[in-house]
């Protein structure tokens, strides 16, 4: 059936929050493939979001004023959702207007929000992809106007099963429904096998290829994060090198400068080729999520299995017991059985045993008949369960590996945070040796005593004596005035 809506629901923190509003908004960075840029100006932004840093701030500058926890840098800023539609219900919101379809899905993003009690912040219709749906964002926080607190919300007290219930009522006026929830199949009496087997079925034929695209990028952004990683740190060193021959004024100092904003531009772009990275870390999150979910679904399946056998099994031992009895409880026959005399007129006696001749024949028939039908389905359901452990190894390994890939993630940007915070302080650690360079030239009456701070302390370094010093500053073509007595004016 795909007379259908569905609502789904994610949280986003400051860094998937960008990433899903750069995707909302059509930026130009973030523009998948399978987009049809000659339709993008047919899509409609109801509700423009706040950026990231503007929503961040807002809860930290909250949370700080009612003396509240910090808030992490990876803290949830926003829960975002998708709505969709069925194959059969695109039609009909194909045939809306723009206007038409921009209040349907305001109605049930609006209703979304009042059942979730979060703020509805951003709302984009897109009609530039394979089929029309619209993305919205909810404030994680909410702002206790009386106690001034940012209350956090828990996606696991919102009723999920509620909210496609709203919004299929929102559209049930076109025909169009939520989907047949699990529970509902049990009340109607279907089969176990309608609704546990066709989630198996659908995990077995999604999860390899899913799997899959997830080993094929992950190879790809280990490369990638390498390569951006090096970029990065070569173009730090190089902007520092062109920032000390602009401060030393070596070469000609529009081509320093020039050079200089290269390589800045270049270390930001590594940064931004990180930053996007980490979005795919992100993405990777929730595929390990989906991947779990996945494998909760086989373990109930293979949990029904087992009881499926040993209901089996107890009833083919019920049924061996019966076919115990009544082989027992029947007559042994003697001889052969000749139904007619020679003037072929039938004896009583004849019928009679030709009767259970035919009865002891069809009971024999019945019961081979019932035990190899037995038999059968029992070798059916072990197969079916060994295919569901073999699976379920399958989706186990791949979760390690994926684990495993966002530990290495995880060590790549500690490394990253580490060398950032050592480039810092060797920053400090330099301006403060260029400092004592300018006051102890001017204390020894150096010439230049500011441009030459270099050439000074190399100098002090590199003597011994106070003869082996003002050698060092010969050598250095440096004079010193002061005769090192700090007799210069002023200090």
């Amino acid at each position: 059936m795909t007379m259908t809506i569905s609502v789904r629901l994610e949280h986003l923190n400051s860094v998937t929050y960008g990433g899903q509003q750069q995707h909302d908004m059509r930026d130009a960075k973030r523009i998948p493939k399978y987009v049809d840029k000659d339709r993008s100006d047919k899509n409609s932004i109801l509700i423009a979001g706040p950026s990231a840093d503007h929503l961040q701030q807002e809860i930290i500058r909250h949370r700080k004023k009612a003396k509240q926890r910090g808030f992490r840098k990876d803290g949830r800023l926003a829960l975002s959702g998708i709505v969709t539609f069925g194959t059969e219900a695109q039609s009909i919101i194909n045939d809306m207007t723009p206007e038409k379809q921009n209040a349907v899905f305001r109605k049930i993003a609006e209703r979304t929000a009042k059942l979730a009690d979060r703020e509805l912040i951003s709302l984009v219709v897109h009609r530039d992809e394979s089929a029309p749906h619209a993305h919205f964002m909810l404030r994680s926080y909410k702002h206790d106007q009386e106690t001034g607190h940012e209350i956090p919300m828990n996606l696991a007290a919102v009723d999920l099963r509620m909210l496609q219930d709203v919004a299929g009522n929102e559209v049930s006026d076109l025909g169009i429904t939520r989907g047949k929830s699990k529970k509902k199949r049990i009340a109607d009496g279907e089969e176990p096998a309608n609704w546990i087997h066709r989630s198996v079925k659908q995990l077995h034929e999604t999860l390899p290829a899913d799997i899959a695209k997830v080993e094929e990028r992950r190879k790809q952004i280990e490369i990638e994060a390498e390569e951006a990683l090096d970029r990065y740190l070569k173009n730090i060193r190089l902007a520092e090198q062109a920032q000390i021959d602009l401060e030393q004024k070596k070469g000609d100092e529009e081509k320093v400068k020039k050079r200089l904003e290269v390589y800045k531009k270049r270390a930001e772009d590594a940064e931004e080729k990180q930053r996007q990275l980490d979005d795919e870390k992100n993405k990777l999150d929730v595929d390990i999520a989906a991947n779990r979910e996945a494998l909760e679904k086989l373990d109930a399946g293979i949990a029904k299995k087992r009881q499926e056998v040993a209901l089996l099994d107890a009833q083919s031992q019920q049924k061996k017991a019966v076919t115990a009895q009544v082989r027992d409880a029947m007559p042994v026959l003697e001889g052969k059985i000749i139904p007619m005399t020679r003037n072929r007129i039938l004896s009583q006696e004849a019928v009679d045993a030709y009767h259970a001749q035919v009865a002891e024949y069809i009971r024999d028939k019945a019961v081979q008949m019932g035990r190899n039908a037995i038999r059968e389905a029992h070798e059916n359901v072990t197969r079916r369960e060994e295919n569901v452990k073999e699976r379920e190894a399958q989706v186990q390994h791949k979760e390690s590996s994926l684990l495993e890939w966002d530990a290495a993630l995880k060590t790549r940007e500690q490394r990253l945070d580490n060398y950032a915070s050592v480039l810092d302080e060797n920053r400090k650690l330099k301006l403060r040796l260029e400092t004592i360079g300018t006051h102890v030239g001017h204390i020894l009456g150096i010439e230049n005593a500011s441009m030459n701070r270099g050439k000074t302390l190399r100098a002090v370094e590199s003597a011994s004596s106070m003869a082996s010093f003002r050698k060092a500053l010969a050598e250095q073509r440096l004079i010193m005035t002061g005769q090192g007595r700090g007799d210069t004016p002023g200090y």
